[in-house]
């Protein structure tokens, strides 16, 4: 009995054994197969498919007639045939682990971030808000032809409330601090927001414990009421229920708690707990006096421009019944999903577009080792065509194995992107909306299932269809090398092409926001951030009614630290750099015109200091003085600028000796204050934003109840904390301090979510370059391989070493070079779309440009060299030879 004989008796038996049909049958026949296919081998060349496939039909019998008795005899269905596919996938992966284990690193990192940053996009931008309809809810701003967007006054707040008709209802809240204090518990310091009657309602939410506020707790009076924010209902009071109708104290005044807010409310604003927004109905509100933040909800089929258009007429109606105030005053209609989310989409669909990038390159990658692979398996799959399997059977086959590698690599991702979004939670600003909504589920799961699939079936289509093509009789009669068609180098030159230029998109990108992160620490920030601590004060109007008292206070805290062992010097200030909740204000020049209406008026921001805040922030004086002791109560008002406020409004006049006022110029009663210095522009609102003007006053005549507290140490600002509490405690021991940090971490906040696009979008771009380099030299040393025999015969005829080096480093760099061109254009392109996230450098920055695009050219050099060297070395007898 012959060999292949032998193996039709094997299968035939294991066919009747039930147990082992499955697997071991299919093992016999692609052993079957091959020892058909090498004695088809010596049918010639110049035999035809059809008299190929006859010829070994009749020296074999009929194998199509064994598959089909197979499958009859099993009972093969869908199931069935599809266990079978991955068995056999999963026999051929094993066969080349090298390969294997690539494409899964590759996919896994590929996936891996695209699923970890999807995360983020879901979280942030796509889940709904923990609102009853949030489609529904806007915010409506107050549109100052001077300022932009802003808050709303208490007068306008009560026109829109009932003059508009496009709302079902509209609420309205403030901010605000207070010290929080228990019997038997430390004072502590919280944020809190004053609501009306109407918000809770308006956005759809219902106390998780006890009631909502009434129109009876807006009564001034009645009012010291407040509802516990879900966190600080869990952290203060331990989760306990019988917190209801309990009493806190706030500022020293007896709250009592009425309900625990739901964990969703502090999507609108992170606040600690909920008060009424309740006054002395004896108080005058200037119309200019903004500082409500208006939310409503839209009628039943109304839309936002609906809502605008409507808005927009009340405020021209405003303008012309208080045409002092209102005049060009303008109303804002914004969906509160855009209000809440703020500046961070861009950022993230940023992030999101370079992951898709990344996991095109990877698939690029793979779809060449694919094809590779395929390739060299032309002739395998030359010989199961010939024994009767279908070419949909051998490319659904092929398919298999893309798939399985893709959801291997996509399993192996998901622990990537576990891992990627906790790194990532740790590495955002706090501060960031919707941080925690973030977080891996079902969904991201199905996200990265679908990513991995159309993957497997993107990479895996074209290398099956191709390797399933073909004339049988050459594939059968040549070796796997030597016989790499066009076609087939096309395509791998058009996927290193497409490898390239999205790795110097990436490139690009990661050396703009490099070179813009650079640019945000080199700005000069007007005072010096080192060995410097902060924290923030608010003393109750109960313990410290009198300004006397307020200035004596702060006075005391800054004197005993002073004296504290370590501390350079101490001083006070209402407003820090970085910290943004300043004071706008108007003002008027003494001897200049009001402007007209519509106009700009002059503005600044307005802060209280210390005779000590200067030299201890080290702040430079540009000319006259800055404030002293003789600045007191009683004496000429005083007041220092900055070199900003000196040049917008001055130009180069010197402001010494003018004379301002924040009140109404025309009142006999206002306070004017004359400039007597100018210090140098500090970057109060973040180290990329403008700097604005700033007025200073001195202490000692506008007395505040809160101040920060400012101490320059010797070395450690940190080691300043607790003598800090030390101080305080023994001058008030039941006054906290609140808000921390030194002035560095307060700057490394400000660029911190420039730090991280930058550092994302690098380690993006590195493994995007690393994934290029590695898809080139893939290629190159693939080519060096089909072309080991023409090597040979040049080498042979008399070419030499140099000759062969030029010509395989050609076959790699130009379609690299074609793709860092095709890339350049694109990467300005998409880096215009995304100049919102650069500071201090354009789209087409030179340096960015010209250095990613070395870099891949280097990278692809070096990657054609190696091969390249490989193949000058190359013996002509042994080339010749090899088969």
């Amino acid at each position: 009995m012959s060999r292949i004989d032998g193996w039709r008796h094997r299968l035939s038996v294991l066919l009747r054994r039930e147990e082992y049909h499955r697997e071991q049958g299919e093992e016999i026949r692609f052993h079957l197969d091959l020892e058909e296919g090498q004695q088809r081998a010596q049918c010639g060349a110049g035999a035809s498919d059809a008299d190929v496939s006859a010829a070994a039909r009749r020296r074999f019998g009929n194998v199509t007639y064994i598959e089909e008795e197979v499958r009859h005899m099993t009972g093969l269905t869908w199931i069935d045939a599809l266990s079978r596919d991955l068995r056999l996938a999963a026999r051929s992966l094993r066969r080349t682990p090298a390969f294997t284990l690539a494409v899964i690193v590759t996919l896994a990192i590929g996936i891996g971030a695209n699923t970890a940053i999807f995360s983020f996009v879901r979280g942030v931008l796509l889940r709904p808000l923990p609102f009853r309809s949030d489609h529904e809810l806007v915010k409506l701003w107050t549109d100052l032809p001077e300022f932009g967007k802003e808050t709303a006054s208490m007068p306008d707040y009560g026109d829109w409330k009932s003059q508009t008709s496009s709302f079902q209802s509209m609420g309205a809240y403030a901010n605000t601090r207070f010290n929080l204090s228990m019997p038997n518990s430390e004072p502590e310091r919280v944020a809190a927001a004053m609501a009306d009657e109407d918000l809770f309602r308006t956005l759809g939410l219902a106390p998780a414990h006890g009631r909502a506020f009434t129109a009876g707790d807006m009564a001034f009076g009645s009012s010291h009421v407040a509802i516990l924010s879900d966190a600080l209902w869990r952290r203060y009071f331990n989760a306990d229920q019988r917190v209801l109708n309990s009493t806190i104290y706030l500022n020293d005044q007896p709250y009592t708690v009425i309900g625990v807010a739901p964990a969703g409310a502090h999507a609108l604003v992170p606040a600690d707990l909920w008060v009424p927004l309740s006054f002395d109905p004896s108080r005058t509100f200037s119309r200019r006096g903004d500082f409500l933040h208006v939310i409503a909800r839209l009628k039943p089929g109304m839309t936002t421009e609906r809502a605008q258009r409507d808005a927009s007429r009340l405020a021209s109606a405003l303008a012309s019944e208080y045409p002092a105030t209102n005049a060009g005053v303008g109303i804002l209609v914004q969906p509160l999903r855009d209000v809440i989310i703020g500046d961070v989409r861009t950022p993230l669909i940023t992030l999101a577009a370079a992951v898709g990038l990344l996991l095109l390159i990877g698939c690029a990658n793979v779809a060449n080792l694919m094809l590779a692979r395929a390739t060299a398996r032309r002739r395998e799959m030359a010989v199961r065509v010939a024994l009767g399997a279908a070419r949909g059977r051998l490319v659904r086959q092929l398919l298999t194995e893309s798939v399985v590698l893709a959801l291997v690599g996509g399993a192996v991702g998901m622990l990537v992107a576990v891992a990627g979004v906790r790194a990532l939670k740790a590495a955002a600003p706090a501060d960031m909306p919707r941080l925690d909504a973030v977080h891996v589920d079902l969904a991201v799961f199905a996200f990265a299932a679908v990513v991995a699939m159309l993957c497997g079936i993107a990479f895996g289509l074209m290398p099956a269809l191709r390797a399933t093509r073909g004339t049988l009789h050459v594939h059968l009669a040549h070796g796997s090398r030597g016989n790499a068609s066009g076609g087939a180098e096309r395509l791998r030159g058009g996927l290193v092409l497409a490898q390239t230029a999205l790795a110097l998109i990436l490139a690009v990108g990661a050396g703009l926001l490099a070179r813009s992160f650079q640019q945000l620490q080199q700005v000069n920030l007007g005072f010096d951030q080192r060995n410097v601590l902060t924290a923030q004060m608010l003393i109750p109007a109960s313990r410290y009614a009198t300004p006397e008292q307020q200035i004596a206070f702060f006075q005391q805290v800054r004197d005993r630290m002073r004296a504290t062992p370590g501390v350079r010097d101490a001083a006070l200030t209402t407003d820090l750099p970085m910290v943004p909740n300043y004071s706008y204000l108007a003002f008027d020049v003494r001897g200049r015109p009001a402007p007209a209406p519509g106009e700009k008026t002059p503005d600044a921001i307005v802060t209280v200091v210390d005779t000590s805040y200067f030299s201890t922030m080290r702040m430079a004086l540009r000319s006259g003085r800055t404030f002293t002791g003789a600045d007191r109560s009683g004496t000429l008002p005083t007041a220092v600028v900055s070199e900003q406020m000196a040049r917008t409004y001055f130009g180069d006049a010197s402001p010494l000796g003018e004379r301002i006022t924040f009140g109404d110029p025309t009142d006999t009663t206002a306070t004017w204050y004359t400039i007597v210095g100018v210090v140098a522009t500090t970057r109060l609102e973040g180290v990329g934003r403008d700097a604005y003007p700033q007025v200073f006053l001195p202490m000692q005549q506008s007395a505040q109840r809160s101040m920060f507290v400012v101490l320059r140490a010797e070395r450690d600002a940190a080691a300043l904390i607790t003598p800090l509490r030390s101080a305080v405690k023994a001058i008030d021991p039941a006054q906290p301090i609140a808000d921390v940090a030194t002035m560095e971490e307060r700057v490394a906040h400000s660029v911190a979510p420039a730090r991280l696009n930058s550092m994302l979008i690098a380690v993006f771009s590195i493994i995007a370059v690393v994934l290029a380099g590695v898809g080139i030299y893939g290629v190159v040393s693939y080519t060096v391989a089909q072309r080991t025999r023409e090597i040979g015969i040049r080498l042979a005829l008399g070419a030499n070493g140099s000759d062969v080096l030029r010509l395989i480093t050609r076959c790699g760099m130009a379609p690299a070079l074609a793709g860092v061109a095709v890339g350049l254009v694109a990467a300005v392109y998409l880096a215009r779309l995304a100049r919102g996230l650069l500071y201090g450098v354009t789209a087409w920055d030179p340096v960015s440009l010209a250095g990613a695009a070395l870099l891949l050219a280097a990278i692809a050099a070096m990657a054609c060299l190696v091969p390249g060297l490989r193949a000058a070395r190359v013996q002509p007898v042994v080339a010749l030879t090899e088969e």
